[in-house]
């Protein structure tokens, strides 16, 4: 089991950089908000604009990951709304540390799952055990 264990890791870091891409990429198309998250983003949190930069583009090939990723972004910024238009500024803040519902939890956790995972394959990638052969090939 161990040998497999980096493959595993290497799975959900696919895994959560796809929902990560699905999900901001469409940040820009949520109504009253986009434009300020996304200024927002790019002015204090750069995973964030890569996110967003990088799943447009992912969103505007499978229209039902950008139809999930605007869904999900909605609903878990329903209660910032308000605040986000008031201090358009302060939009990323809100989203990663402000008072959320469960969804916007489920985001935050996500979006910094790609790094940690990153590192945690790297780690046991350099930590796999190496195959040994005991029987030599001609």
């Amino acid at each position: 089991m161990r040998k497999h264990l980096h493959k595993i890791a290497l799975f959900l870091l696919l895994l959560a950089l796809l929902l990560d891409l699905a999900i901001w990429g469409a940040v820009p198309d949520l109504p009253e908000i986009g434009g300020h998250m996304v200024r927002s983003a790019h002015a204090e949190a750069m995973l964030a604009s890569t996110y967003i930069a990088l799943g447009g583009p992912l969103d505007a090939l499978v229209g039902s990951l950008h139809g999930f990723g605007t869904h999900l972004m909605t609903t878990a910024t329903a209660p910032l709304v308000e605040q986000i238009v008031e201090q358009p500024n302060l939009a990323m803040d809100l989203t990663l540390a402000g008072a959320g519902n469960g969804s916007l939890e489920w985001i935050r956790t996500l979006y910094w799952a790609p790094p940690i995972l990153l590192v945690v394959f790297l780690i046991l990638w350099a930590t796999k055990p190496k195959v040994v052969n005991l029987i030599r090939k001609r």
